[in-house]
């Protein structure tokens, strides 16, 4: 998708270990690749993306701004934006949303296990990149808690201020582009129209009209392709068979082993394919139902909770509360992004009024949909 990127030679001493490869076997939209063929490119790619584009917005920034970023000051960004997702696991989000519930009655995410993982991985392979401040900050970067004295650091990363991070800059191009999607936007356009202001990022606002296809193109990679009813009905087959089979996976354990967590990918579905456990047989029929593309259906749609009357007659039915937006809820994006006219002068946060473009009457969707096994 870039060609050819540059890579800091001393991160290959994170890329090159079993931790970060494991990432090659996790696929970057989970059960989609069954819907869209092409949608199978993997957490590796996407990590090193990230990687990459964190690195050319530190050089931009640091060019238009004097910050004076030291060699290590960039490389402890890069390793933040390089590991951001070395938590997930098997079927990336399904397993954080669907599967580990299931499992474990306390929370548990994706960006929480990431932590466990890097001193995992630290200590396992012996890397020497980073003193005890490092990490901490790296790990600020991930769960978006970076101390405010670091300001702009944080929102490179993970911006959860107005969503637009290196982060999201690579997954929606990634995905549209693996879905067939027009993005609309180019990362490298936009970091030319990124200045700091007090520390804090700001976007021209000659940049509003791109900025608003980014968002966009996630509303839409959302709505027709992660929920995708066809996508969902093999999602919720995929996790009816990998809670069944727990007992050969040790996927409750792996969650707190680090050691059995790096064995853990997509490739889990061999496992249960090939296990002799009669224990084990639904799970395996469901595998070879999926294979057969005899999914679970989805048999209605609804603009409010199901009652029992609507579910009356629905043979083990499967609810699922579809929410999607522009990143930022209810809101309109585009109010809570900073812009500015002048590099000279303050920036500013539009007004609905500012927005003379077409936009959407509202910028979130609910909708109550039912699945039968």
């Amino acid at each position: 998708m870039y060609g050819l990127i540059p890579i800091n030679k001393s991160l290959f001493k994170l890329i090159d270990t079993p931790q970060f490869q494991r990432m090659r076997s996790i696929k970057q939209l989970g059960t989609n690749y069954l819907c869209f063929p092409d949608a199978n490119h993997t957490r590796f790619n996407h990590s090193l993306g990230t990687a990459y584009l964190a690195g050319r917005m530190l050089e931009n920034l640091n060019r238009e701004n004097d910050l004076g970023l030291g060699d290590q000051e960039k490389l402890v960004i890069q390793a933040a934006a390089l590991l951001h997702d070395i938590g997930h696991g098997p079927f990336s989000h399904v397993f954080e949303n669907e599967i580990v519930p299931r499992l474990v009655d306390y929370e548990w995410n994706h960006e929480q296990q990431g932590l466990k993982m890097i001193d995992y991985l630290i200590n396992d392979n012996q890397v020497d990149l980073f003193d005890t401040s490092d990490v901490k900050l790296i790990k600020s970067m991930i769960t978006g808690t970076v101390p405010s004295e670091y300001g702009y650091v944080g929102q490179v990363i993970s911006n959860h201020e107005f969503g637009i991070d290196v982060d999201r800059l690579d997954y929606i191009q990634r995905d549209c582009h693996a879905v067939g999607i027009n993005c609309g936007f180019d990362p490298f356009i936009l970091e030319k129209y990124t200045k700091l202001f007090d520390n804090r990022l700001a976007y021209h606002v000659k940049r509003k009209s791109s900025i608003f296809q980014l968002f966009h193109s996630r509303y839409t990679l959302y709505r027709d392709i992660c929920n995708h009813h066809i996508s969902k009905a093999v999602e919720y087959m995929l996790v009816d068979a990998l809670v069944e089979a727990n007992g050969l996976l040790r996927l409750d354990r792996a969650l707190e082993d680090p050691e059995l967590y790096t064995a853990l990918n997509d490739n889990v579905l061999d496992i249960i394919r090939t296990s002799t456990g009669e224990e084990y047989r639904s799970s395996k029929d469901l595998l070879r139902r999926i294979d057969q593309r005899k999914f679970y259906k989805m048999v209605g749609t609804l603009d409010h909770p199901p009652t029992s009357e609507d579910l009356a007659g629905i043979r083990d039915p499967i609810i699922h509360h579809m929410v999607v937006n522009y990143g930022l809820g209810k809101l309109n994006p585009l109010t809570r992004v900073p812009f500015f006219e002048d590099k000279s002068e303050e920036p500013f946060l539009l007004k609905e009024e500012d927005c003379k473009m077409l936009l959407p009457s509202k910028f979130e969707e609910e909708q109550y949909r039912i699945f039968s096994r």
